[in-house]
């Protein structure tokens, strides 16, 4: 191959793919004529208004013409005015754009870029710019020639160019040291790399296949892994096999390892569980609070007048109470701690709303939460009380990953509700009860039968199994919810009885029969799009809700949410970010809690606004406009289609949800049960009677390794010096 050179200006970029840096540009050349050559080749960064000589050759594509296939690049810096100018005001620098980067080459010409390298104080000097613009500018240039050396060096390591920006904002100047001295670093301090990734690093710069650090990063990385899975620890010789088959060492080496991450207190060996420290502190830690807040002695026990206030609290309410939720009020108000459960219509929130009232006449101060901002909002629409997040109620803090509220600087309260509590997860459970004194009354409230945490553990379950704690289980449909073809069909399935639908009888619950799960998608979008909102007047986007048991797959939520985005938003302004496309109003959700923007994982809003040339857009989360910079779009997803998973603790006007045996692996009666339960007027299911069928006589739930029980039933093993620690390995701001 001859090769050839090409020198010019990115214009304007065609495409990139952000995972492996392929791209098409247009490149000015004065060598022809200043004419625009389509330039194209994996590049690992490139930005329009950069100068570049491009080295590669000419070839003639089928479909666009003759084309310039750069096999690498090398950057020039713009020496004239226009050049810098035309690089300031195009080249993605925060802070600058066509005024300033007129303003700035006018004040410094072809000095422009010493000063922005050397002498940026000497920015003050523009007319106009303020302390705030020059802190933004020098950021962004500082930022840009690092992230630049950053995506060579992944580049060259055949690494995904999108971890740049989340490398170099955990490690800024010091990423490039990091990753040729201590890649294995990455997999504990930036999510979405696991050990594969910075294993080729370390192994291509000399690293040894049986380094002890290489073996310790590993059994990091499969624990980590299985708190994904929800476990809060491994035996060991599942630990042992998995690190053996992983590394494919000698199970020796793999066994000192595990040693080695013991002496070091980054990982805790009890009795043959693998524990990462920090999952087996709040283990413990949610027992030796449990136990403190229970010994000691309540305070405000006046219950003389019970009868009398329920009856006081039925007649204004217009409710007859059962007789198990008169226990619950009664044990709500006797006990320390109480555990109230309950399927959908049997009057949960009927008791929050009467615990409140008893309380309050008791000049208790209360306290409601929910683990989501979307559970939180509805149960103070439904109660007339006010309600956080739990995150909110406890103040987390970003900057340290600790929460505010402990027990050095405890809340303000006598009576803690939280309501969902099938979705707190260990950690989470643990900040919960180290947030309240002795004196503090618990009250727990949810569905035992829905899916468990998306994190680690399985705490409800576990304080039911422990019998440690008061629980009354409400068991009573009421009669207004009998009339719901939704709810009946939910108590069915959650007793193993396959419902009976008939689609000519029911009002609210219907099943579309379709065993191809390729022809699946079109219906679901001709459903949303035209049936639902002709016949009921449903919203496409904000009344109606597509729930799936997975991501993959014909009926898996990737293929779903590119059909539906493609029907519901076809058009308008568009930002790609890897091989995701968003576009103004898009149906998207947050992934991951952001405490800065205070926007919360499984939160869902609406792309309102796409800025290209400050790149950044704007997300409606209930009427909150949250500015989203492109490097952070990997905390969103579209939402048009979401899992089972992701919808716990919501509620939507209307549910359509596949259910096809390509998903067999998951169908299972909790995440039947859960997703019916979601839906609040409509629940339209769509598949093979089959799946149906399987997934209500399936009640094998995936086991999760938890000890919480066990702890609770024998508290005298819990450590006497127990404490959280928060180390690189396991910070708690990785698992909030």
């Amino acid at each position: 191959m001859i090769e050839f050179r090409l020198r010019g200006s990115v214009v304007r970029i065609t495409f990139r793919n952000e995972e492996n840096g392929y791209t098409v540009a247009k490149v000015q050349c004065p060598d022809f004529g200043n004419n625009e050559i389509t330039v194209v080749g994996n590049f690992p960064s490139i930005d329009v208004g950069e100068m570049g000589e491009f080295y590669g050759e000419w070839v003639q594509d089928p479909q666009y013409g003759r084309q310039f296939s750069a096999l690498r690049i090398d950057f020039i810096i713009p020496t004239t005015p226009r050049g810098i100018e035309n690089l300031l005001s195009k080249g993605k620098f925060r802070g600058i754009g066509k005024k300033y980067a007129r303003r700035i080459v006018q004040k410094f010409g072809k000095k422009t870029i010493d000063v922005l390298e050397n002498a940026p104080d000497l920015l003050y000097e523009v007319p106009g710019i303020g302390k705030k613009k020059v802190e933004d500018i020098i950021k962004s240039w500082n930022k840009k020639k690092s992230l630049k050396n950053i995506y060579i060096f992944l580049s060259e390591n055949n690494i995904p160019l999108t971890y740049a920006e989340k490398i170099f904002a955990h490690y800024k100047e010091n990423s490039i040291h990091i990753l040729r001295n201590n890649p294995y670093q990455l997999t504990y301090d930036i999510r979405g790399i696991g050990f594969h990734k910075a294993d080729k690093i370390a192994l291509e710069t000399g690293m040894a296949h049986d380094s002890p650090e290489r073996i310790k990063a590993a059994l990091i990385y499969l624990l980590r892994q299985a708190s994904d899975d929800g476990h809060t620890y491994l035996p060991k010789d599942e630990l042992i096999q998995k690190g053996g088959e992983y590394l494919k060492l000698d199970y020796e080496l793999i066994e000192a390892g595990i040693a080695h991450l013991n002496n070091e207190n980054r990982a805790v060996i009890d009795n043959n569980k693998i524990y990462l420290r920090f999952l087996y502190s709040v283990e413990q830690h949610i027992v030796k609070r449990i136990f403190e807040i229970q010994d000691n002695p309540l305070l405000y026990n006046e219950i003389s007048d019970i009868s009398k206030e329920i009856l006081e609290v039925e007649t204004s309410s217009n409710i007859t109470y059962t007789g198990k939720q008169k226990e619950a009020l009664l044990e709500a108000l006797k006990q320390k701690i109480v555990v109230i459960t309950g399927g959908p219509g049997t009057g949960k929130t009927t008791i929050i709303r009467a615990l409140i009232w008893l309380f309050q006449k008791r000049e208790l101060k209360v306290r409601l939460a929910a683990p989501t901002g979307r559970a939180a909002k509805r149960m103070e629409e439904a109660c007339n009380f006010p309600a956080q997040t739990i995150h909110r109620m406890l103040d987390f803090n970003p900057q340290n990953g600790r929460f505010n509220r402990n027990l050095a600087s405890p809340l303000d309260t006598d009576v803690m509700i939280i309501d969902e509590i099938s979705m707190v997860d260990t950690p989470l459970m643990s900040a919960v009860m180290n947030s309240i004194d002795n004196n503090v009354r618990v009250v727990l409230v949810g569905d035992a039968d829905q899916l468990p945490s998306v994190g680690p553990g399985n705490v409800l379950k576990d304080i039911l199994n422990s019998g440690i704690v008061q629980v009354i289980k409400l068991d009573t449909v009421f009669r207004q919810s009998e009339t719901s073809d939704i709810v009946v069909a939910a108590h069915q399935i959650n007793s193993g009885n396959v419902p009976e639908i008939d689609n000519a009888k029911n009002k609210n619950l219907f099943f579309i029969y379709e065993k191809d799960p390729a022809r699946i998608p079109d219906k679901i979008a001709n459903l949303i799009k035209k049936r639902l909102p002709e016949k009921y007047g449903f919203d496409p986007m904000r009344d109606v809700q597509v729930l799936t048991s997975m991501y993959k797959g014909d009926t898996g939520a990737n293929n779903l949410n590119y059909l539906l985005q493609k029907t519901l938003n076809p058009g308008g302004k568009s930002i790609q970010r890897g091989d995701r496309i968003f576009l103004e109003g898009d149906k998207v959700m947050q992934v991951r809690n952001n405490y800065t923007k205070d926007v919360y994982n499984g939160d869902i809003g609406f792309v309102s606004r796409i800025d290209t040339v400050d790149g950044k857009l704007d997300i409606l989360f209930d009427k909150r406009q949250i500015p989203y910079f492109f490097d952070e779009l990997d905390e969103i997803v579209h939402a048009y289609a979401i899992t089972v998973h992701k919808s716990q603790g919501s509620e939507y006007n209307a549910v359509v949800m596949p259910l096809t045996t390509q998903h067999y692996i998951m169908l299972q009666r909790n995440l039947l049960y859960t997703a019916i339960t979601r839906a609040r007027e409509l629940m339209i299911i769509i598949g093979t009677y089959k799946a149906f069928n399987i997934a209500v006589k399936n009640n094998k739930t995936a086991e999760r390794y938890t000890y919480l029980a066990d702890r609770l039933r024998h508290p005298e093993q819990i450590e006497k010096q127990l404490s959280l620690p928060v180390s690189k390995t396991d910070s708690l701001s990785g698992w909030y």
